[in-house]
């Protein structure tokens, strides 16, 4: 966007150059991104169930009176993986976000990972919460999810932030329930 202004005949001013537009985000714009990143089938099934699982957590903290913005919940749920495969995937993701206009679903792309805070609830940690709970297009319990994982740790320090990674995603689901008063986050 450029932007010019004119105070009179012939005062103008350049008032803005090269800003990107910032789009309405909705969830109609959030599945065109997905569908305009062409993911490939298994891992696009897996965004929309995170997107779907999600939405149900962001149901259940509402009707125990949490209320949370759900349209970047459900966009950075359903465009989390929308940079797998690169390097740091999640940074990559949420840069990518913020290139495209959509810079409010950075932070909750870029926690999908590793969430700054587990017993912080917000829609960062219910955009984390909802990737755990999805193993491929199939629901989980946070138990499932770190146990199938726990093969890919090679070494020590894989080995630790596999633990780190468990334990925050234990203290999110524990304060999710214990919120909720049941079990929304199957442990």
């Amino acid at each position: 966007v450029t932007r010019l202004s004119a105070d009179g005949p012939g005062q103008r001013r350049l008032e803005e150059y090269g800003r990107l537009p910032v789009p309405e985000l909705t969830p109609e714009l959030a599945d065109r991104l997905l569908a305009a990143a062409e993911l490939p089938e298994p891992l696009e099934a897996h965004c929309r169930a995170t997107a779907e699982a999600a939405m149900e957590i962001v149901c259940a903290l509402a009707a125990a009176g949490v209320c949370l913005d759900e349209t970047p919940v459900y966009a950075a749920a359903l465009l989390h993986d929308v940079s797998k495969g690169t390097p740091d995937h999640a940074l990559a993701g949420a840069g990518l976000m913020s290139q495209l206009g959509c810079p409010v679903l950075a932070p909750l792309i870029a926690q999908h990972h590793d969430i700054e805070d587990p017993a912080r609830v917000d829609e960062a940690l219910v955009v984390y919460m909802a990737d755990k709970l999805c193993r491929g297009d199939r629901r989980v319990s946070v138990s499932g999810r770190f146990r199938a994982s726990f093969d890919k740790c090679r070494d020590a320090e894989a080995l630790a932030a596999h633990d780190r990674r468990y334990k925050a995603a234990l203290t999110a689901a524990h304060t999710i329930n214990d919120i909720c008063g049941k079990e929304v986050i199957p442990i």
